[in-house]
């Protein structure tokens, strides 16, 4: 059990063992428990987290501009289409149909071919199918009411809904 006098001074254990002549070795336990003390009272705040970096290609000049090359334009000409690219196969897509809520469309394509493939896209999506030979990628930039805007390799092509079919 802790003497009252040690609990009243803050004195720690280390003090009652010693013999009374060495009342230097208490006054260092003192000290170090005072220094705890104050530390304790003086905690580093909790640092902000590190921002990530984003980084974006600008698309006008006044966005930004190439830190190597300040003259050049390249950035801002545009997106450009491979010229080693096939041209398009000639597949006859046609509209077969159109379900969902206005805000969550989904577009049934008929692919001509032998025999006749259908493909299900949602606005946004895309798809590589094979047809004549050859690999195509189709992807559906719109639906509205009565028609589609796709984009096949590349080439835009609008289908409209045949009606009374």
């Amino acid at each position: 059990m802790r003497p009252k006098f040690l609990l009243s001074t803050g004195l720690s254990w280390c003090c009652a063992a010693l013999p009374l002549g060495g009342g230097g070795a208490c006054a260092a336990t003192v000290a170090v428990d005072k220094q705890a003390k104050a530390m304790s009272a003086f905690a580093a705040p909790a640092l902000p987290p590190i921002p990530r970096s984003v980084f974006e290609v600008p698309t006008i000049p006044e966005q930004g501009r190439d830190p190597f090359f300040p003259q050049s334009t390249r950035l801002f000409a545009g997106k450009r289409s491979s010229t080693n690219s096939l041209p398009a196969a000639r597949v006859a897509l046609s509209l077969r149909g159109l379900a969902g809520a206005p805000g969550q469309r989904l577009a049934t394509i008929q692919v001509s071919e032998q025999p006749p493939r259908h493909v299900i896209l949602g606005q946004g999506e895309e798809r590589l199918i094979r047809a004549q030979g050859r690999e195509l990628r189709i992807r559906c930039v719109q639906i509205t009411d009565g028609h589609v805007l796709l984009e096949v390799n590349g080439v835009q092509q609008e289908l409209h809904l045949r009606h009374g079919s």
